[in-house]
């Protein structure tokens, strides 16, 4: 930044400093009143600043860029006579149609999502320079400040293990030191007043205790935290009761996280974040806030915490409020889970039979055409260590191929400010015309399937002995996007096409018929946490006991466990078995014993002598049992007789209450009392009968006052 220099109104110089973008508009980049909200700056010949469609100024691998007139970035309605009037330094307010970018995920791979809105405009010059900021929110927004909140009575766990200590016992939860007393919080840039100074400055015993104190009741000294963060924490801190119960019940869930829009993040088991971490920044937050209302289900990736290849599952979380016209848009928070990539094939398996059948494959993708499960990302010599995602243009063109004739896969393109290109990406979408999905099982050998309430299709597959061929090629597959030229085939790689740029106007060249991309997630440059001298002897945070499990569901079922099907040398071991992650990673076995380890099949291997007295003693016990119900019985017997002398009329008395018992039969319930039969549709509530307990098996239940159970899966 410059200013010209004077004496006696004589120019005799400019004087300049240099200082960082992203301080100079900390307060733009940290401002949000919803996910659809945004700012920009121009200076008064239209050059842009900021703006949300070009490079994050935190986006440390960010490239230099040439393009930044701002007509290239709002191109809505009347949008046109703000940008004069912000050039003349005027301010003003005017409601406009226009279209909001969003990043589905990672930019190059995902593309970015549209959405059009009624928004408001309000721009003003920023004072003694030749800057003009305009604020772009939503007509309808809502304030998203929860309600002032009581201090919490439960223990507030801040992440910083090396700072504020943990209670009870630490553990290890694959590479990383953690607890499992409760989560964990994390407080991004933006729960702080002034985000900058949260980052510029070092986290101290004394600073964290601050903060410790104000959330858990002490409000003498605020640390900069905002309130809305404060009532954040406050407000999802019952959640810990709710992962810590059903922990036993879902092994399966490597990690848990839950991350508000006011900055506020939990994890569980709890670990050290890096300060800068920032949920907002990460593909899986953004992924889940451009697929409101559904359950998004992410292609696998490696875990860099040391889980191996994991999927996330994720939803929003959204609060209606009084006046809320959004229609339930507004998102509060998002809830995520991470899985290891078998157990979601083991569940695939269980939820679709005919995928054990060896004539079909069966694979799954998401609505970006990319694959979420496919056979070879489970083969121990397969694409698992591929640190890469997967489309279906690399490894299914057949289909690929058959999906763009259908119109259901396409190219959606966005043309990129640093590259200078438009990039391609695809979208999967069914039409009016196959909402239910595609049968193409008679003519091409395959169908595809919508999974209800997700971004996934389901695909069943003919296995076919020739290799399938491919749309884009192995070379090519494992090459970025943007470096990777579209051809003129339809059914081709993700890729871009050139685009001409008019280097003295700063502009394109037929820019109607461009539409720009939402910028890329920076990138924030970061330190790595170093714990490995920490977990070497610590035991793992979950009892996983993997050695009992004796299949493959059940073994990956349990968080840590890993199934062993191969040895080292790549042969199928006869008698399959599990085993932790570390002993058999990807099903390879690398212990020396490749045997089953289970301490209830060694104990009762050593106990041959234990299990003969044992014997003896159940013997014993039984004839005793015996001898005693045959005295009683007797003693009964002489009573009765005693008593139909007094009364020749004597009747047993009959049961006034009897157990319903419910057996399930496809989706219909048929209940036996004894009595008579009677049959109810699943859903039906049942006649009042006394409470009984329900049996085990899952098969036969007695049931009281209660609706019958719909045991289908969804």
């Amino acid at each position: 930044m410059c200013l010209p220099c004077t004496s006696n109104s004589n120019f005799i110089g400019v004087v300049c400093t240099d200082i960082k973008l992203k301080d100079l508009v900390e307060d733009t980049t940290y401002l949000q009143q919803g996910e659809d909200t945004y700012s920009f700056i121009i200076d008064g010949t239209g050059r842009t600043l900021i703006h949300p469609l070009l490079p994050d100024p935190r986006d440390s691998n960010a490239n230099e860029y040439d393009v930044d007139d701002i007509d290239n970035f709002e191109t809505g309605g009347n949008v046109k006579e703000v940008i004069e009037s912000m050039k003349l330094g005027l301010a003003g307010s005017k409601e406009i149609n226009t279209t909001v970018a969003q990043v589905r995920g990672k930019l190059l791979m995902e593309g970015d999502k549209r959405t059009r809105m009624r928004a408001i405009y309000q721009w003003q010059q920023i004072k003694e320079t030749n800057f003009s900021l305009c604020i772009v929110f939503p007509k309808y927004s809502v304030n998203r400040i929860l309600q002032d909140l009581p201090p919490s009575h439960t223990a507030f766990l801040y992440h910083r293990w090396d700072i504020a200590s943990w209670p009870g016992e630490k553990c290890k939860q694959f590479a990383r030191y953690a607890t499992t007393e409760s989560s964990v919080v994390k407080l991004t840039p933006e729960a702080f007043v002034d985000p900058t100074v949260y980052l510029d400055t070092v986290e101290t015993k004394s600073s964290v205790k601050k903060m410790i104190d104000f959330i858990s009741g002490d409000r003498s000294t605020n640390p900069g935290l905002k309130i809305a963060a404060l009532n954040s924490v406050l407000a999802t801190e019952k959640i810990d009761s709710i992962w810590k119960k059903n922990q036993r019940k879902t092994h399966f869930i490597l990690w848990r996280f839950l991350a508000t829009e006011v900055g506020v993040v939990r994890i569980y088991p709890g670990v050290k974040l890096q300060q800068s971490y920032d949920h907002k920044l990460r593909e899986w937050y953004r992924r889940t806030i451009a697929h409101c209302n559904i359950n998004v289900i992410s292609a696998p990736y490696n875990d860099h915490w040391g889980a191996g290849k994991v999927i996330s599952i994720s939803r929003t979380i959204h609060i209606k409020r009084k006046g809320d016209h959004s229609h339930g848009e507004n998102v509060e928070a998002v809830i995520a889970g991470d899985i290891s990539v078998f157990y979601f094939h083991q569940l695939i398996l269980k939820m679709f039979s005919v995928c054990n059948d060896r004539r079909y494959v069966c694979m799954v993708i998401d609505n970006s055409g990319f694959l979420v499960m496919h056979p070879s990302f489970v083969e121990s010599k397969g694409l698992y260590f591929e640190d890469r995602s997967f489309h279906i243009t690399h490894l299914e063109g057949t289909i690929a191929r058959s999906l763009i004739k259908e119109n259901i896969m396409f190219k959606q393109p966005c043309l990129s400010v640093e590259s200078q290109k438009e990039q391609m990406t695809y979208r999967v979408v069914l039409t009016f015309f196959n909402l239910n999905g595609l049968d193409k099982m008679n003519s091409e050998g395959y169908e595809l399937r919508p999974i209800r309430n997700t971004n996934l299709f389901f695909i069943l597959k003919i296995k076919k002995n020739i290799k399938d061929d491919q749309c884009c090629s192995a070379k090519n597959s494992e090459k970025s996007p943007n470096v990777v030229r579209c051809t003129s085939a339809p059914c081709d790689c993700l890729c871009y096409r050139q685009v001409n740029y008019n280097e003295c106007e700063n502009k394109y060249n037929a820019t109607e018929k461009h539409i720009p991309c939402s910028a890329a997630l920076p990138v924030l440059t970061t330190n790595p946490i170093k714990e490995d001298y920490l977990i070497t002897n610590l035991p793992s945070c979950f009892d996983s006991d993997c050695s009992c499990k004796d299949n493959e569901l059940d073994c990956y079922n349990i968080s840590g466990c890993s199934w062993c099907s191969v040895s080292m040398s790549g042969d199928l071991l006869e008698n399959p078995f599990c085993d932790s992650q570390e002993t058999c990673p990807v099903q390879v076995c690398h212990s020396k014993n490749c045997e089953q380890k289970c301490d209830a099949f060694d104990d009762l291997g050593k106990s041959k002598s234990s299990t003969a007295v044992i014997i003896v003693v159940c013997i014993l016990l039984i004839l005793l049992s015996s001898l005693i119900l045959f005295l009683i019985c007797l003693r009964r017997y002489k009573q009765q007789k005693l008593n139909k002398k007094h009364n020749e009329a004597y009747l047993d008395p009959a049961m006034d209450n009897y157990q319903e018992v419910v057996r399930y039969n496809g989706n219909r319930a048929q209940i036996y009392d004894g009595h008579q039969e009677q049959k109810a549709q699943v859903g039906r509530r049942l006649p009042g009968h006394p409470p009984v307990e329900n049996e085990t098996d899952g098969v036969i239940y007695t049931v009281s006052n209660s609706v019958v159970p719909d045991t289908g899966i969804s």
